[in-house]
């Protein structure tokens, strides 16, 4: 029996980032953690973020082109909110995203991941996901604060303590969304 496409691009990711530390972040990861069918929402890519060393940057986009991936890295400034990801396009498989974890709060987010029963990948914690989409701050990722938060219970405080270690203006974030 085949494979769905899902199954077969998380393998290929397993495959690819095995000497490294790495969570599913997004929606694919919001989706695993509702407990509320009606609030899973379709998207068509599968996001990560990866603990490791700038320079495997290369050597992780060949993994992917040899599993029949199109890579495409994008570097930005250090201060950029995302300095460093790899965009994973197939004409088979999902689109898969690759954020590198730099900053000492997302390697915490990576190190926190939780392996849930019946899935075959290491996902953000509820609260590591909050903290994402806080970041993120647009229209889907409130929409998925507000799910996550309804479906799950979130420890309110380990978020608000981690969001002043990132930044302090996100707590406008936080007082908007009632937290």
């Amino acid at each position: 029996m085949a494979k769905n496409p899902y199954d077969k691009a998380i393998e290929i990711v397993k495959k690819a980032l095995k000497d490294f530390d790495y969570v599913m972040i997004g929606a694919q990861a919001v989706n695993a953690w509702l407990i509320d069918e009606d609030k899973i929402r379709a998207t068509r890519d599968i996001d990560f973020l990866l603990d490791a060393p700038e320079e495997s940057a290369m050597n992780i986009c060949q993994k992917f082109r040899d599993e029949g991936y199109t890579a495409h890295l994008r570097m930005g400034s250090k201060s950029a909110e995302i300095p460093l990801y790899i965009r994973l396009a197939s004409n088979v498989y999902p689109q898969i995203d690759i954020v590198f974890a730099l900053k000492p709060w997302e390697k915490k987010i990576v190190k926190n991941g939780k392996r849930l029963t019946d899935f075959n990948i290491k996902v953000a914690s509820v609260e590591d996901l909050i903290i994402l989409k806080i970041t993120a701050g647009n229209d889907r990722d409130i929409l998925d604060i507000k799910n996550l938060m309804s479906d799950r219970k979130a420890n309110i405080g380990i978020i608000k303590k981690r969001v002043l270690e990132i930044d302090e203006k996100l707590l406008k974030r936080l007082k908007l969304l009632n937290l």
